[in-house]
């Protein structure tokens, strides 16, 4: 686990050197092929940003599995307009 920077001086280790944030942009699904993108001076709309959109989300989850599982639902609901059913079932608790 990495050290914070307190017990890196407590310790006598090098300190780390300072953060630096780094504006990736913005990106934003306003409906059905449509979102908008600013990443810079660049500035996209339309169904383009939307596909930009769609693309990162699936690259930025944690397992292959994960992305082609979306991937699919995502499709399945783009072609054929129909939502995928939401249930939250909790199991029954035996008296």
């Amino acid at each position: 686990m990495p050290q914070s920077p307190i017990s890196r001086k407590v310790t006598g280790q090098p300190a780390l050197p300072p953060f630096r944030y780094f504006d990736k942009g913005n990106l934003a699904v306003i409906g059905k092929n449509f979102a908008v993108l600013q990443s810079g001076g660049m500035q996209v709309s339309g169904f383009l940003a939307w596909l930009v959109w769609a693309l990162i989300h699936i690259q930025f989850l944690a397992e292959n599995s994960l992305r082609f599982s979306v991937f699919l639902q995502w499709a399945w609901t783009y072609l054929s307009g129909k939502r995928g059913e939401r249930l939250i079932i909790r199991p029954r608790i035996s008296r």
